[in-house]
């Protein structure tokens, strides 16, 4: 610290918050977007799901393919968004405040719960 007087404590405090503050926004909206992606990708799936049964196993491949840096598009996760989607609608992602929560935690509360009205 170079100036060790009150005023300067508190405007350095004030900064801080200000950067924590866009730290956790900038989490909030990536994690809003995520959700919003992993739900479109769930409502495809399952509005393909006619196509059988290694649609998601070739899907998978695909992507990895296309976006070989970038991960959460395993065969398991697929069939979470699938599983994500048939339980909300696009719109229970901001009217149920899902932002909030990781993808990860939605997934473990997926695998706790039978349907949309024990997942609170």
């Amino acid at each position: 610290m170079l100036i060790n007087n009150n005023e300067y404590k508190e405007t350095l405090q004030e900064t801080f918050e200000c950067i924590k503050a866009a730290q956790y926004s900038a989490v909030v909206s990536a994690n809003h977007a995520l959700l919003h992606r992993n739900w479109r990708i769930g409502k495809i799936i399952t509005d393909k799901s006619q196509w059988g049964n290694k649609f998601i196993d070739i899907l998978a491949a695909d992507i990895r393919r296309e976006f070989p840096e970038t991960t959460g598009f395993s065969v398991r996760n697929l069939k979470y968004m699938k599983k994500f989607s048939g339980l909300f609608t696009e719109d229970d992602i901001d009217q149920m405040g899902f932002a909030g929560l990781t993808w990860y935690h939605h997934i473990a509360l997926m695998d706790k719960t039978a349907d949309r009205e024990h997942y609170k």
